[in-house]
């Protein structure tokens, strides 16, 4: 258990340190989550935290996302699945079995994806929590072994913290 824990602590710096080097690429809609981010901890510091409106206002984002990766996610996935289908019909089973690998990737990733809509819908902020580290640990995971992610627009919260330092930094 405790392995676990640390290699998502090393997933999570390792997303950081890419953030790090793209902040000044940051997308309009990430610019927007961060500033939700930015806010939600002013709220906290001066102790008037509306939780539930901020548990909207972060998630809402993060929901509407997955929507749309769950949707992209699927689509490689199937599409990784017809390719394997295909190689084992031209008797190249090893190509067949690295396809049907990287389909499940994608698979895997849209099953985060709507177990985290679902999750937002039922209000439950600490399964959120626990599904986007997990989604942005696999997103690594699959980046670093060369294959393509929907461009994620929105941040966990332990990234946001590191990357609204780093932008008060410059």
């Amino acid at each position: 258990m405790r392995a676990v824990g640390l290699l998502s602590l090393f997933f999570l710096l390792m997303s950081f340190c890419c953030y790090s080097q793209e902040n000044d690429k940051l997308t309009k809609l990430q610019r927007q989550h961060l500033m939700v981010h930015k806010n939600a901890q002013a709220a906290v510091r001066q102790k008037n935290p509306d939780h539930r409106k901020i548990f909207k206002a972060i998630y809402t984002f993060v929901s509407e996302s997955n929507k749309q990766m769950f949707v992209w996610n699927q689509r490689e996935a199937q599409g990784h699945l017809e390719k394997a289908n295909r190689a084992l019909a031209d008797n190249k089973p090893a190509m067949a079995q690295k396809l049907k690998t990287i389909a499940i990737a994608y698979d895997n990733m849209s099953k985060i994806n709507k177990q985290i809509v679902e999750a937002f819908e039922k209000e439950d902020s600490n399964s959120l929590q626990v599904l986007t580290a997990t989604y942005i640990e696999q997103e690594m995971v699959m980046k670093n072994n060369g294959l393509k992610t929907f461009p994620r627009e929105w941040f966990g919260e332990a990234e946001a913290v590191v990357v609204l330092r780093q932008m008060a930094q410059k």
